[in-house]
């Protein structure tokens, strides 16, 4: 056997290594939780009547731009901004939405998605924000807030913060190797 053949072996088995710890680990993986008290708690709106994904991303939109731990009335809603930072985490955008009307807090991340909006009940519960930048899988958001039902949740992306999936870059990565094994046999 030649080396070209070697190593055209070696990036074979290194994908489809990498492919089976990707389908593993996604098979294999607990839902994250996020409910008031996760480091990626943004904050709290009480609002009234849910508002369309236009409202929900000026909602967001002005709740990071609060400093850490203030409150205020803004627009005659209430907001009550965390402590958590929240840095780089860019304006939100009403582009690639995902919104669920099932009332179900459950459901996955998987497209670079960097801002969860979960709204309570359909009258002045409120609506909960967490940053969910790099988080992949499956996930269940707190089921209640003030006693009060979810009524949906709602997914969004920053402006210009396309994030690739953990498998793509585990694929560019071993694409990198073989042209660097393939590189350095041309040198010799």
């Amino acid at each position: 056997m030649t080396k070209s053949t070697n190593v055209a072996k070696l990036m074979m088995g290194a994908l489809v290594f990498a492919f089976s710890l990707g389908v593993a680990s996604h098979a294999n993986a607990i839902p994250i939780f996020l409910d008031q008290s996760s480091i990626r708690y943004l904050g709290l709106i009480n609002d009234g009547i849910p508002p369309d994904p236009d409202s929900e991303v000026s909602y967001i939109n002005h709740l990071i731009s609060m400093i850490l731990g203030d409150s205020h009335v803004f627009d005659t809603e209430t907001y009550f901004r965390s402590s958590n930072a929240c840095a780089g985490c860019g304006t939100a955008d009403t582009d690639d939405t995902v919104k669920d009307e099932s009332e179900s807090p459950n459901g996955n991340f998987g497209g670079g998605y960097t801002y969860l909006l979960a709204k309570y009940d359909a009258s002045q519960a409120g609506s909960l924000v967490w940053d969910v930048r790099g988080l992949t899988g499956d996930f269940e958001v707190q089921a209640k807030l003030n006693n009060k039902g979810i009524s949906h949740w709602s997914l969004y992306k920053a402006e210009d913060t396309d994030v690739p999936e953990p498998m793509t870059l585990t694929l560019l990565g071993v694409g990198l190797a073989g042209l660097g094994l393939l590189s350095k046999r041309r040198l010799r």
